[in-house]
């Protein structure tokens, strides 16, 4: 995991963004407009149009495909300019304070890396032809080149600085985030359930080979799920201590154990970069991670006590009578082509539906198309080895005949069974299966039942929107400061677009098609 920074990640905010439109031509008038004002410093809106237009060059030069100006991803991309503009003058004002000056040395090597990306990409006229699409001349690109660099550098540095002297006093990690009940939640706890979080993420998605879920991994959706932790386990931490539980150190010591098996994958250093870009001392991520096991400890000793219905011999045929395919010991060999593209997934189903003893004629045709995310022989499988709609499908397919198109989580599916082994479920050979389910599923409900009761008779306090330090602490000198941001210019559309007439001239590399629009 690479190292986490208050980055302003220009090229990457508009990746996804892959059509164009026609916009207004810029004028020098408009472009020497206040786009906004940091007590009497003006930031100018060709300012904010340099580092915009440099970020949509380098972007058309790396992908061949240009942006529209109107899409709203541009326009959030110009907020967090400005946004990053105004910190970059309140840094000016904060630079004795932190010990900080401007490396004018790495200025210059990360524009030269800039510049130098982009003309590897535009090769001979096509370099000089994007950038007089975009308004640019040579001289003027390599001036916004420049000025992006000089606010990249200027931020990470500064945030640099604020962080070794901030993680010393943990002034942010301190404060008081919200009180459950009469405890007080610091907000370093709140920022060691969001780095869990994160190593969480990033292992589910190395496991799952990169497919996404519909978990919100987004800041604010981790802040999120961190905050909801916190106080989940905040409930069972109060509830623990009011009732005078007592947990031994041995239990302790073996639960942050247990707790530790992620930093011990991701690694010290890792954990080490992640505590400085949240301001945390180690000692506060051995505290976070030590209240987190006693909060886990308090929860099990708690539930120990909750009651559930005993577990019947009628409950379970009940259940094995209700979902008889769940329990079946039948099997299916299957092969199958996956895509997200309804209209290929029909053109497939068409196709091999009138021969599906050649199916492995379409897995060779298809297999290496890019809109096929697989294609191949699945093997022998039972029912709950797949998800509910391709088991269905395939279960209650014919043998060697072809189905589809099948629409599951991960796409739309044309499935070739190409052979079935039926077996006779038997009622014994789950019984003890199904009523352990059933137990499990009765503690699960009673305990949801119980952190519900705990919610209602306990007070929740929270004190401030949880942000990093960094943001934090912009939040508090912007409001020392008169900032004024002039909404109307900012939209103003003064960067000149790409023109059909000059797009013709340039070469392959500088073109886009109608293909990859």
């Amino acid at each position: 995991m690479k190292k986490i920074k208050r980055i302003i990640s220009l090229l990457l905010v508009i990746m996804s963004v892959l059509s164009f439109s026609a916009c207004t031509v810029n004028t020098e008038k408009a472009k020497q407009k206040p786009v906004a004002t940091v007590d009497d410093k003006e930031i100018l809106k060709a300012q904010v149009d340099d580092i915009v237009g440099f970020t949509l060059v380098s972007y058309y030069a790396s992908s061949s495909q240009s942006v529209d100006l109107k899409d709203d991803t541009v326009t959030s991309l110009k907020e967090q300019i400005v946004d990053n503009l105004i910190q970059s003058e309140l840094i000016d004002t904060l630079k004795d304070e932190y010990d900080f000056k401007l490396d004018e040395k790495e200025v210059s090597s990360t524009a030269l890396e800039a510049l130098n990306s982009v003309k590897s990409s535009l090769k001979g006229d096509a370099y000089k032809t994007t950038l007089s699409m975009y308004g640019f001349t040579e001289e003027s690109f390599e001036k916004a080149v420049n000025e992006y660099a000089a606010l990249v550098v200027k931020l990470n540095g500064f945030n640099d600085a604020f962080t070794k002297k901030e993680q010393k006093t943990g002034k942010y990690t301190k404060s008081i985030y919200e009180t459950v009940g009469d405890l007080e939640i610091p907000t370093y706890y709140i920022y060691y359930y969001t780095i869990q979080k994160q190593f969480e993420i990033q292992y589910n998605s190395y496991y799952s080979g990169g497919e996404s879920s519909n978990e919100d991994t987004s800041e604010e959706g981790i802040y999120k799920s961190a905050i909801e932790e916190v106080t989940k386990r905040a409930l069972y931490y109060n509830e623990g201590k009011k009732q005078n539980i007592k947990l031994s150190d041995k239990d302790i010591k073996d639960q942050v154990e247990s707790l530790g098996y992620m930093d011990s994958m991701f690694g010290e250093d890792t954990v080490n970069s992640l505590c400085k870009t949240f301001c945390m001392t180690k000692k506060q991520y051995s505290d976070a991670r030590k209240w987190c096991a006693m909060a886990n400890l308090y929860k099990e000793q708690l539930e120990k006590d909750l009651k559930i219905d005993e577990v019947t011999e009628d409950d379970a045929k009940k259940e094995f009578k209700s979902n008889k395919d769940k329990y079946d010991s039948s099997t299916v060999s299957a092969k199958h082509i996956l895509t997200q593209d309804k209209d290929l997934a029909d053109e497939i189903y068409n196709a091999a539906k009138t021969n599906p003893a050649n199916f492995d004629s379409f897995i060779e045709k298809y297999k290496d198309n890019e809109k096929i995310t697989e294609a191949t022989d699945l093997g022998e499988f039972s029912y709950s080895d797949m998800v509910e709609e391709f088991s269905k499908a395939s279960f209650g397919a014919e043998k060697g005949s072809v189905v589809g198109p099948v629409k599951t989580e991960y796409g739309y599916h044309v499935i070739y069974v190409y052979d079935k082994n039926k077996v006779e479920s038997k009622f014994e050979d789950y019984k003890e299966e199904i009523m352990a389910n059933i137990r499990t599923e009765r503690q699960n409900l009673a305990s949801t039942n119980y952190e519900s009761k705990l919610k209602k008779s306990t007070k929740t306090k929270e004190n401030f929107e949880i942000k990093s330090p960094f943001d934090l602490f912009f939040d508090g000198v912007k409001k020392e400061h008169k900032i004024k941001i002039k909404n109307g210019v900012l939209k103003s559309q003064t960067i000149m677009p790409l023109s059909n007439s000059s797009e013709d001239n340039t070469s392959d590399k500088a073109k886009t098609t109608d293909d990859n629009k």
